[in-house]
């Protein structure tokens, strides 16, 4: 009788340390999960770029940039969630400010043709709109994300441009789409 006794604790003491050694395995693994899902994340700041400075190259792709951003091309508008009530034909922009990003989540044809958004930044309340790549699922055409800051959004830091990529990172929740290109551009008007 005691031999099972022994025996039927040594089993519990093994099923128990097992237990608790899978669950140390479990939140190794999830540890190093999220480690993992964070560096990607950090990532994806080395990704904005201000604009100025990738411009100053030149290659096909650059080329093409600077003339959708700099260009006259057909826009499409949205401000304060309404659109425009000019109508556009295949636009290759949409301009909006950050208290309507919620409007580019919409089915909408027009969206379609889009290969730039650019997303004006205009106070730090702005900053707290989140665009969700994952949900731009009608921009079938999309190959950049601008965000125009018309003041100094770092204006305290010395390392401003990184506060700026920060800023603006955090801005963007990524999914869907990761051929994406991010741009930033500071432009204070006088």
């Amino acid at each position: 009788m005691k031999q099972k006794s022994k025996l039927g604790t040594r089993n519990f003491k093994e099923k128990t340390n097992s237990f608790f050694n899978s669950i140390k395995l479990t939140s190794t693994k999830t540890i190093l999960i999220f480690h993992f899902f964070m560096l990607l994340l950090r990532s994806s700041a080395q990704d904005v770029k201000e604009l100025n400075n990738f411009l100053s190259g030149d290659s096909p792709e650059i080329n093409k940039l600077r003339s959708i951003a700099y260009d006259l091309q057909p826009v499409l508008y949205i401000k304060q969630n309404k659109h425009a009530e000019d109508k556009v034909d295949k636009p290759l922009m949409i301009d909006t400010d950050a208290v309507s990003i919620d409007q580019l989540y919409t089915d909408n044809a027009d969206f379609t043709s889009i290969e730039i958004i650019l997303i004006r930044i205009t106070n730090p309340k702005d900053f707290d709109h989140i665009l969700e790549i994952s949900r731009l699922e009608a921009f079938v055409n999309l190959k950049y994300v601008y965000f125009l800051c018309n003041y100094n959004i770092c204006s305290e830091q010395l390392q401003k441009s990184t506060c700026e990529v920060r800023k603006i990172s955090k801005m963007i929740s990524l999914g869907g789409n990761s051929n994406l290109s991010y741009f930033y551009l500071i432009s204070i008007p006088s």
